[in-house]
């Protein structure tokens, strides 16, 4: 992962863990949703994306909200309102997001990266319980990960005939681009949750 994409993978991930922080009895997804907002407005403006904080392209990178509801269905219910007040008991998912397009107006090394950082969480009687807590989603635990992974399969394969190495390494560089993406401008792979 280059630096430029480890930089907007931290910005993603920060405003995960501030979103969370939002979850609780009473608040809404619209409210966590503006502040996600805001958080990405001003971080993408720091690191050169944006031109300012009030640019009108942001909905280009992010045309999503933070979440949805979740519950029978994986999007679940369109019709209750974002500005609902969330309740014990209720399952959202908190999910910011950027997807940079190969023709955006901004600096080349970001173009045609796409990243988001996905949680689905319980609001409970005092705050919120992250449901998805055990998912790596720092980026040495991805590294880390995807080393492991790696070696695994070096160490697995290093006596199987030659033809059988051959398939296994497309399987796995096609089960390693589907797990952390591929940015298609350089071909070089960006890890994602």
């Amino acid at each position: 992962m280059s630096i430029f994409q480890e930089d907007l993978y931290e910005l993603i991930l920060q405003t995960n863990k501030e979103s969370l922080k939002l979850c609780k009895p009473g608040a809404s997804i619209q409210q966590i949703h503006n502040y996600s907002v805001a958080m990405l407005r001003k971080g993408l403006n720091e690191i050169g994306i944006l031109k300012s904080e009030a640019s009108h392209s942001y909905h280009q990178l992010n045309p999503t909200s933070i979440g949805h509801y979740l519950g029978m269905d994986v999007h679940d219910c369109s019709t209750v309102s974002y500005n609902r007040p969330l309740k014990p008991g209720v399952v959202i998912t908190i999910e910011p997001g950027i997807y940079i397009p190969s023709s955006f107006d901004g600096p080349e090394r970001y173009q045609g990266i796409g990243i988001r950082i996905e949680d689905e969480v319980l609001i409970t009687d005092s705050g919120y319980e992250v449901l998805t807590a055990s998912v790596p989603k720092e980026v040495k635990q991805i590294e880390s990960l995807l080393n492991n992974f790696s070696y695994g399969m070096e160490v697995l394969t290093a006596s199987v005939p030659k033809e059988v190495k051959q398939i296994e390494s497309l399987l796995n560089n096609f089960s390693y681009g589907m797990e952390v993406g591929m940015d298609r401008r350089n071909n070089t792979r960006v890890a994602s949750k």
